[in-house]
């Protein structure tokens, strides 16, 4: 444990190695935090009890990174493990500025913040972020596992152009709160959305579940393929549909479907309620159910 009464803290010797560490800058007169940096890197693997100050955390692991405390952080906060899991769930995260994470290899992360959450960096496997606030970027997103975005009745923003997140990615939120995700790899996803979805993929774009959205969904791929035929999709309002080339698109809806969009080659629809058509551009075969 090392406090300080306002000054940075910076321990970046690579050949420290403590079990638990609680870096804290406060006012030595009344214990209130303050605006020093804190720096820390260690040898092997880390548990933080606490870290509070109201500027930056750069955090360094050389094994796997957890928490037995709360973190609070007024600056932009950076933690790295190597080839090692990151697993900062703390119910209690206060994490102000923009978030990095970084690891590798088939390891995980994991991040929970009771604010609004704008964060970056590089996962070599499964990330799994849960936001007390609205869900945004700071710079793009590499992830070679799944993806499971939470921001209860808070807005999701994952639209940095140099997004590639491999797996399946999870989407959720709700009330009147949009998300929208760009992923320049092909995209499988599912979730539930409060009232607006927006996706682009560089990829071909699929399912790994059901599809509930409150308001309307549109669907870009390029020259990929659009297959949205899960039988569980719930889209309440007008979808719209955008691919190019010989590829096709498929949509299934348990709703009534208002459908638009341009689709390079066939396009299939099944809609549990009516079907009525916007502006739409079939390059082949248009298949129509309901």
């Amino acid at each position: 444990t090392l406090k300080t009464g306002g000054a940075a803290i910076t321990l970046g010797n690579a050949g420290n190695d403590v079990t638990t560490l609680d870096l804290r800058s406060r006012n030595a007169a009344d214990t209130a935090d303050e605006a020093g940096a804190l720096s820390y890197t260690d040898a092997t693997a880390l548990d933080l009890a606490a870290l509070r100050t109201t500027s930056t955390v750069s955090i360094t692991s050389g094994g796997a990174l957890t928490q037995s405390g709360a973190l609070t952080v007024g600056g932009t906060s950076s933690f790295t493990a190597g080839a090692n899991a990151i697993t900062l769930g703390n119910a209690g995260n206060a994490l102000t500025g923009a978030v990095t994470l970084s690891n590798s290899g088939t390891n995980d992360v994991s991040l929970t913040n009771t604010l609004a959450t704008s964060f970056s960096g590089t996962v070599g496997r499964n990330l799994t972020v849960s936001s007390g606030g609205a869900l945004s970027q700071s710079g793009a997103l590499t992830v070679g596992g799944t993806s499971s975005f939470t921001a209860g009745a808070n807005a999701i923003t994952l639209t940095n152009a140099g997004n590639a997140l491999t797996g399946a990615v999870t989407l959720s939120n709700s009330g009147t709160n949009d998300v929208s995700l760009t992923n320049t790899l092909a995209t499988s996803l599912n979730g539930t959305v409060g009232r607006n979805l927006t996706v682009s993929s560089g990829g071909a774009l699929t399912q790994s579940g059901a599809l509930t959205v409150g308001g309307t969904s549109s669907f870009t791929a390029g020259a990929n393929a659009i297959t949205l035929g899960n039988a569980g999709n719930a889209l309440t309002g007008a979808v719209t549909l955008s691919n190019s080339g010989t590829n096709d698109a498929s949509l299934t809806n348990t709703l009534a479907t208002s459908l638009s969009g341009t689709v390079g080659r066939d396009l299939t629809v099944s809609s549990g309620g009516t079907l009525g058509f916007g502006a739409t551009t079939v390059g082949r075969t248009l298949t129509a159910t309901a």
